[in-house]
């Protein structure tokens, strides 16, 4: 149980905290339970590639439009941002009573999907266009560098992220847009890159977090 400010503390007095496993979320999520109430708290590092901040106002601008928990409360420390939600009603696309009908499943994937298109895009303030997710990449690598102790490049940089057929998407490549960076612009810490497998997640400050498939990458 990780010790939170005393805000949300007085909120979560006597929940009980479970660990959620399931996911690929960067945030510490836990099910809190008190009788039959149920809430979700999202913990998070600051500086991570996907701030909390982000997913709350998200799900702010959904309420409405989608089934969406309801954000309860948001606040940031020196340290952490804390995110809680109420549970929506329903069974987890994960449970096991799902799993064992994979045609009922898919079907309700689809209408969720077709749900989710329905949405207006006039009005929505979270613009993924193509020039909006290069620059966030370029900021994101950039960062990262110069937290490393690392000069970042003054000239232009084009990098190749052959082959064109695979979705980029999301802060998936930027451990590797920066390890071509810093190899080809003649850092003396990575002219041995060829001799090393780099796997991770480049957070802001230039560490490299750990990552979950490894194994099945390595194989």
């Amino acid at each position: 149980m990780h010790k939170v400010p005393s805000q949300l503390a007085s909120i979560i007095t006597d929940y009980a905290w479970h660990p959620i496993t399931i996911g690929h979320s960067e945030a510490n999520t836990y099910l809190l339970k008190k009788g039959y109430h149920s809430l979700y708290l999202k913990i998070q590092t600051l500086g991570s590639m996907e701030p909390l901040q982000c997913e709350k106002d998200k799900m702010e601008w959904l309420r409405g439009k989608l089934a969406v928990p309801e954000v309860i409360h948001y606040e940031q420390d020196e340290e952490r941002e804390y995110l809680l939600m109420t549970e929506i009603a329903g069974v987890n696309a994960a449970d096991t009573s799902i799993q064992a009908n994979p045609k009922q499943c898919i079907k309700l994937l689809a209408n969720a999907l077709r749900e989710i298109h329905r949405i207006p895009i006039t009005a929505c303030p979270f613009r993924r266009t193509l020039d909006v997710v290069i620059k966030e990449a370029k900021e994101r690598v950039r960062t990262a560098i110069k937290n490393s102790g690392f000069e970042y490049p003054s000239k232009r940089i084009t990098t190749n992220l052959a082959p064109a057929d695979v979705k980029k998407e999301g802060s998936l490549y930027d451990l590797a847009i920066a390890i071509s960076i810093l190899a080809t612009s003649g850092e003396n810490g990575i002219k041995r890159h060829r001799d090393f497998v780099f796997l991770g997640e480049l957070s802001f400050d230039g560490m490299i977090k750990k990552v979950r498939g490894v194994l099945p990458i390595l194989i």
